[in-house]
């Protein structure tokens, strides 16, 4: 399984979801790529799942086109992964609908508390939430 992050390179998002993936993940656990550049014709490895913004098209065609499967992280209902708050340490993420992590246990819709060690960018933090998820590690464990 391949985590693919796509976040836009005009953005500090790629360097949050980092700092906030390796602070949480043991270090064996490391399955994900941030892609900052991207076009419709990316070769996808199999079992890939993509996680971006929903207002990213072109990420979003291009894991359509390829039949890989996308979370969508954001600040409104219709993602899989919201913010409910956002404080100066922590924020209150979201998730809307039932997740299959790798391990093939379903995480059931529920609001989990993530603590952050320095401001960061709404889309940064629901990804890393994502990430954990996907992970199995459920973001208030850490």
């Amino acid at each position: 399984l391949m985590i693919i992050i796509f976040t836009d390179k005009k953005t500090k998002c790629g360097t949050e979801i980092s700092d906030i993936l390796y602070r949480c993940i043991p270090k064996r656990q490391t399955d994900f790529d941030i892609v900052t550049e991207y076009s419709e014709n990316i070769d996808f490895p199999p079992g890939s799942i993509g996680v971006c913004e929903d207002s990213n098209s072109e990420a979003l065609k291009s894991l359509m086109k390829n039949c890989v499967p996308v979370i969508s992280c954001g600040m409104n209902g219709k993602n899989t992964v919201t913010l409910s708050s956002v404080g100066g340490s922590s924020a209150l993420v979201s998730l809307q609908r039932t997740l299959t992590d790798i391990y093939g246990r379903d995480k059931e819709p529920a609001e989990f508390r993530i603590r952050l060690t320095h401001s960061r960018s709404p889309f940064a933090v629901a990804a890393a939430a994502a990430v954990l998820l996907l992970l199995g590690i459920t973001p208030d464990e850490f």
